[in-house]
């Protein structure tokens, strides 16, 4: 309870409770009795920060408000104040740079696919993913052949903005980081060290919760990956929430692809068949067993040492994933190339013939893009996003009523379809239909007030509901007037 001066004193057994409960429940961030304590002193400051002196009136506030709201954003900072520095748990890196990245660039040179994605989950202050592209830097004496992307990402808003400032102290270079990489890397002006822009520049930081299911998505880069770095922050998780994020990783990743765990982590059970933990020294990291690493699977279960895995070239990639990520990273060309490959082995790709459609549409070639996005929805009549973009080619040819009927076929397949129901609502307006239309933007705001601000909208080419949800209150607000 609060003290006669509004500091807040240990937290009642009541009411550590009710908070971690509400935390679990809104954010997932758990925190059981262990980190007691840990709660406590973020509740005290986070209450400090609202000019709160009373206990349950800001319980009613979390309770009311959204989780990105300031006092959640405050409380969530106080709380996951990420310990980290560069190259921590050298173990880990020394992996990276002798036994995993080495097969994966020899593989890529060979294929002619100059291109790696790692993602640095849970970043806090930058210092992992900067850290990913000095090594980066080392390893590829032709990085400027390459087209590396280098994602970092964390709940606290704080802390990424002092990743992208990009700036350090001392404190950030600890025993394990190599000497030769702040002199090489860094600019001293005092007590602080400044990155410098070109590793600066390699790194892309942004706002993800990793308890919520909005990944894998292109809208977020979090797709095709060869490597997802997150150490630490399960520790936040219940287990249920853990294994609904390795699961998410696990999709998220490129067959072959690795994951890296913190040392106090472990991979939850049930994923014997998906992940195969691989020991190095002093590190365990965990490759993706997709359905084209049967044979990486084999020599593991008959029995071979563990180095034979270390060696290994990764599997052929999962066509479709890689293609993700090249239309991700500015190449739908090589895109269509691996969807063609695809194709020819398995016609009836439901995801592939849609992606192809994606891709001509987003070149103006809007025959070629239908064409594909009709193969789509003959394999399944279903298929939202398919029937979506074809309203967007008609839309875009001018025959609205072919855009109403394919946008109707969207809503009927997936009637949570957020860009289904504005779209529709904008032609009916275009129409003078004017309740049908304030009908669909007042489905389109229920469905985005159920997002946080920050979330990406599915299939939007990366529109937040942020930039959305002002926009369809304005049309909605217009359209109420003209009733």
């Amino acid at each position: 309870m609060p003290s006669k001066t509004g500091f807040l004193e240990e937290l009642s057994d009541q009411d550590y409770e009710r908070f971690r409960d509400l935390l679990l429940r809104r954010s997932g961030l758990h925190f059981p009795q262990p980190k007691r304590r840990d709660l406590e002193m973020g509740i005290r400051y986070a209450m400090r920060d609202a000019d709160e002196i009373d206990l349950d009136s800001f319980y009613q506030r979390l309770s009311i408000g959204k989780t990105t709201d300031l006092n959640w954003e405050n409380l969530i900072q106080h709380i996951t104040i990420g310990e980290t520095y560069f190259f921590r748990n050298a173990a880990h890196f020394n992996a990276l740079r002798k036994h995993i990245l080495p097969p994966l660039i020899d593989e890529r040179r060979r294929n002619g696919l100059h291109m790696l994605r790692l993602w640095s989950a849970g970043c806090a202050t930058g210092e992992e993913p900067y850290s990913l592209a000095i090594l980066l830097r080392h390893m590829l004496p032709d990085i400027a052949n390459w087209h590396t992307m280098i994602l970092g990402t964390d709940i606290n808003r704080e802390s990424l903005m002092a990743a992208q400032r990009g700036v350090y102290r001392s404190w950030s270079f600890r025993s394990e980081t190599p000497e030769s990489a702040r002199s090489l890397y860094f600019r001293q002006y005092g007590d602080r060290y400044e990155l410098n822009p070109d590793i600066r520049n390699m790194v892309t930081f942004g706002y993800l919760n990793l308890v919520r299911a909005t990944y894998p998505a292109v809208e977020s880069h979090t797709v095709g990956l060869d490597l997802i770095v997150c150490r630490n922050v399960s520790i936040y998780f219940d287990h249920e929430t853990t294994r609904a994020m390795i699961q998410r990783f696990y999709d998220a990743l490129l067959d072959g692809g690795w994951l890296l765990l913190g040392h106090s982590e472990t991979m939850p059970g049930g994923f014997e068949k998906q992940f195969q933990a691989v020991s190095f020294a002093g590190a365990v990291a965990y490759r993706k067993l997709g359905t084209s690493a049967t044979q990486a699977l084999a020599r593991l279960t008959s029995g071979r040492a563990a180095a034979t895995m270390e060696a290994a070239p990764p599997p052929p990639p999962d066509y479709y994933q890689l293609a993700l990520a090249l239309v991700d990273t500015g190449h739908p060309n090589r895109a269509r190339e691996q969807l063609l490959r695809l194709l020819s082995e398995n016609p009836r790709h439901t995801e592939a013939c849609w992606l192809m459609g994606k891709i001509h549409a987003d070149q103006g070639q809007w025959s070629d893009a239908e064409n594909w996005l009709k193969q789509a929805t003959r394999i399944d009549p279903l298929m939202a996003p398919a029937h979506y973009l074809l309203g967007l080619i008609y839309e875009q040819q001018g025959h609205a009523e072919q855009a109403i009927a394919a946008y109707k076929r969207a809503l009927y397949a997936d009637r949570h379809f957020i860009l289904g129901h504005f779209s529709l609502a904008n032609l009916y307006a275009d129409k003078g239909m004017v309740r049908e239309a304030r009908r669909h933007w007042l489905n389109a705001a229920e469905l985005l007030y159920r997002h946080a601000l920050d979330d990406i909208i599915p299939f939007s080419d990366g529109l937040s509901v942020r930039r959305l949800l002002p926009v369809v209150l304005g049309r909605l607000g217009g359209a109420f007037n003209r009733r």
